[in-house]
This record gives C-alpha cells, structure tokens and sequence, in this order.
C-alpha cells in the first residue's frame, strides 16, 4: 500500500496504490512524477469546474498508471464529481436519493 498526499493551487491530492505486489508499488512509485505532473496541468486547465478540491487519485494496475477517480469540492455546497479520462472531461456526481 502506497499512499502519497500534495497540494497544488487549492487542490489537495491524495495518491493511492493499493496492492501487495511488490512490482506494483514498485512501478507506483515511479511513475509519482507522471501523476504529479497531470495534477499540475489539471491545476492549469480553463474547463475544470472547481478552483479548490480534495482530488482522489489511484494506481490502476492493469495500465501500470495512475488515473483520476474523483474530486470533492471544499466548497459550502459540496459536489462530487468524477473524471472521464477518454473525454478529458468533468462531471458532476447525482447525490444518491434515499
């Protein structure tokens, strides 16, 4: 398990690898650079909807790279949103309905 906090311009970021493979986490911690580096360009974009957020990255293993799961906006209204990495696109997550 490697987890991995920052802080870029109001985003809070938070990196996961959850495996116990060592090849796994060996290859998450290389390629932190990579991650860090999409964070700060994300920090950079004109279309992200949120200016501050607590950001939710992890470790696929599949590809060997990070991806974005989801943001949280620190924001008195609180919204979620998630990341379609193909698109390059934000969405806003439905609250669930009781």
């Amino acid at each position: 398990h490697l987890p991995f906090e920052c802080t870029l311009e109001g985003f809070n970021v938070k990196l996961r690898c959850r495996s116990s493979d060592r090849k796994v986490v060996e290859a998450a911690f290389e390629r932190l650079d990579s991650a860090v580096e999409n964070i700060w360009s994300l920090t950079r974009r004109e279309d992200t909807p949120f200016k501050k957020a607590q950001v939710y990255i992890g470790f696929h293993e599949p590809t060997m790279n990070y991806r974005i799961d989801r943001a949280v906006t620190l924001t008195p209204e609180f919204s979620e949103y998630e990341y379609d990495e193909k698109n390059g696109k934000w969405s806003k997550i439905s609250p669930a309905k009781n």
